[in-house]
């Protein structure tokens, strides 16, 4: 029987963050660009990566516009690896994270 990749992956909660956040930030990058979804999400992450690479920070407040004032400060304050490791604020966080792409998505509809 072969194991899950995903079980030995390095950054695995962090990824499981990254990805609501990428859900976020591409349904409303296609509504602005009038790209599909999927096109939207990667165009964020290429943005992502070039904005972290040339240490563009400022390109970080994306995510308290799509996902309210605070939550950039909310998962800085969680990635440690503490906070990360630890207790309920992780799973609360994915949570609202998820519950915020949804209202995105059925705003635009």
């Amino acid at each position: 029987m072969v194991e899950n990749p995903l079980n030995f992956q390095a950054y695995k909660k962090e990824i499981t963050l990254l990805d609501p956040i990428l859900d976020g930030l591409g349904c409303k990058e296609a509504e602005r660009s009038h790209q599909t979804f999927d096109e939207a999400r990667q165009t964020i992450w290429t943005d992502l990566q070039k904005a972290y690479f040339n240490g563009q920070v400022m390109w970080l407040r994306k995510i308290d516009k799509v996902f309210g004032n605070g939550m950039l400060r909310r998962v800085g304050e969680l990635l440690t690896m503490s906070k990360l490791s630890t207790g309920d604020q992780f799973p609360k966080l994915i949570t609202d994270l998820r519950s915020k792409v949804e209202e995105i998505k059925n705003a635009s509809h």
